[in-house]
């Protein structure tokens, strides 16, 4: 079964409302199962989002990247 693969970028405000922070993850749904790994690129678009599969996951082969990725 495919896998299917998202890329999720988020930053939002410190507490003192002045500073901010940044957090992206991968997120790979198979078989109905959701996992999420921390992802240290800021990915741009889908093309980068293969080349950093093809980087951090080599094994992967098998996947296609889901429609609701929210890019860098």
């Amino acid at each position: 079964m495919t896998t299917i693969v998202r890329y999720f970028y988020r930053s939002y405000l410190e507490n003192c409302g002045c500073c901010s922070n940044s957090e992206s993850w991968l997120e790979f749904e198979k078989d109905g199962r959701v996992s999420e790994e921390p992802c240290h690129y800021l990915i741009e678009s889908e093309e980068e989002l293969h080349e950093c599969i093809k980087e951090q996951y080599p094994e992967l082969t098998d996947y296609e990247v889901g429609d609701d990725c929210d890019y860098f």
